[in-house]
C-alpha cells in the first residue's frame, strides 16, 4: 500500500488483510514507479500541511487500519457485500 498525495483517501480505504505500507520521504514522497506497482495508493487527510513527516504519516495509517478493524469497517459479511462499520 503506497502512502502518497492523490490516492484514495484515508477514510475510505478498506485495509488489505495483510499489507505492506510504504511511506516516502517527507522532501521527494514515493517515486512514481513505486506507486504505480503498489496494488493500493491512498492518501492521508491534511487539512494545515502537504504533507506529514514519515513518523506521524505511518502513525496516522496504522491507527486506522486498528480502528477499522475494531469497529468490523470494510469486513465482507457472509451475503459477500461489504460492511461499512456503522451496523447497518
Amino acid at each position: 500500500v503506497a502512502i502518497e498525495m492523490g490516492g484514495e483517501p484515508l477514510e475510505t480505504f478498506v485495509h488489505p488483510e495483510r499489507a505492506i505500507y510504504i511511506l516516502g520521504s517527507e522532501d521527494t514522497g514515493l517515486a512514481d514507479s513505486i506507486v504505480q506497482a503498489a496494488h493500493h495508493h491512498v492518501a492521508l487527510p491534511s487539512v494545515r500541511y502537504e504533507s506529514y513527516n514519515v513518523a506521524m504519516a505511518g502513525s496516522i495509517v496504522l491507527y486506522d487500519r486498528l480502528a477499522k478493524q475494531a469497529t468490523g469497517y470494510g469486513r465482507r459479511e457472509k451475503n459477500g457485500k461489504k460492511g461499512t462499520g456503522s451496523g447497518h
